[in-house]
């Protein structure tokens, strides 16, 4: 009887202990599945729940998954951003504090410099632009760049800079390359160079037509 009442208690534990690490390794694996369900979110513009999701996936990420943790956070401030809220700024403020190494700072200082520009907060944005590393954006965030970076210095009266980023916009195929024609123009006639803007009309006229032909 004693035997067989110490058999089932070591059965008991045994199974306690199972579960526990059944459990446990249930837990390690979470915040990977709750993060593969935000990015499914996030990349079908459902930035409201991929926030949320985002969070919670932050908040049960164990302090060995370092890059899991840096991710999630930073996504989690990139969807508040897309959603404008209100604590959007301080959030990528706060990533680029707590991830100083991170390989997103870039585009984290590429949309505060969006905030502030949406808010007509030109200086502010001017400062963010300045930290960004060009090399870092994808082509269509490189031409958006130079158009408001452009714009913002030209709001800002610094014409001269303004000219370098609106050069560069002006020369795209994108929604930016009317406007950065139109500011890049004004500059060029508030400057008295108007055989410049008589040429780049030209220019421009003739690459349109080209562009039309194909």
């Amino acid at each position: 009887m004693a035997k067989r009442l110490i058999f089932i208690v070591s059965f008991l534990l045994l199974a306690g202990t199972v579960k526990v690490f059944a459990q446990k390794s249930f837990d390690t694996k979470q915040p990977e599945r709750l993060f593969e369900e935000a990015m499914t979110h996030f990349d079908n513009g459902r930035f409201g729940i991929a926030r949320m999701l985002f969070e919670e996936c932050a908040a049960n990420i164990s302090e060995n998954q370092f890059v899991l943790q840096s991710d999630a956070t930073y996504y989690a401030a990139l969807s508040a951003s897309n959603l404008q809220n209100d604590d959007a700024a301080y959030l990528l403020e706060k990533y680029a504090n707590d991830y100083p190494q991170s390989n997103h700072l870039s585009y984290v200082y590429f949309r505060l410099g969006e905030l502030s520009y949406d808010e007509e907060k030109f200086r502010n944005a001017i400062k963010w632009y300045n930290k960004v590393k060009v090399q870092d954006l994808d082509n269509d965030d490189l031409v958006r760049y130079n158009f408001k970076s452009g714009y913002a210095r030209f709001m800002e009266g610094n014409y001269d800079d303004a000219l370098k980023y609106l050069e560069k916009a002006r020369h795209e195929n994108s929604q930016w390359q009317s406007s950065a024609n139109y500011y890049y123009a004004h500059i060029i006639y508030e400057k008295g160079n108007f055989h410049l803007i008589i040429v780049d009309c030209a220019c421009f006229s003739i690459s349109g037509k080209s562009r039309n032909k194909r």
